[in-house]
């Protein structure tokens, strides 16, 4: 498994990511639980998603990070779910803490099942 990471930050939004796209097989996205606008920058990176895999079966992993922070969580799994189903793409969820690991083996062994039962 090969993994091209395409971040949001506006330093690299210049960045041609078209090729990882036309290569790639699924896609990963993560969304900041603890952030609100990290689920409204999802309508620019669907876009772009949506472009590239126009012709390709999508598998689109949605990965809500931060959960070590329950305090300031400010998205749940349902504002995620209302959030995709307006880009009508078929999608896994799940729910991981980089800081502590937490769900992080799982999230990429799911990703790996899908891959290849395909």
């Amino acid at each position: 498994m090969q993994l091209s990471e395409h971040t949001n930050q506006d330093k690299f939004r210049d960045v041609n990511y078209g090729p990882f796209y036309r290569m790639a097989q699924a896609i990963v996205i993560v969304v900041d639980v603890t952030n609100m606008d990290s689920l409204k920058q999802l309508d620019k990176r669907m876009s772009e998603v949506n472009f590239y895999f126009a012709k390709k079966k999508l598998r689109c992993f949605i990965l809500g990070n931060k959960i070590d922070l329950q305090d300031r969580r400010v998205i749940s799994e349902s504002d995620v779910r209302k959030e995709f189903e307006k880009y009508n793409v078929d999608f896994m969820y799940g729910e991981t803490s980089a800081k502590d690991g937490t769900g992080i083996n799982e999230a990429f062994e799911a990703l790996a099942r899908v891959l290849v039962e395909d």
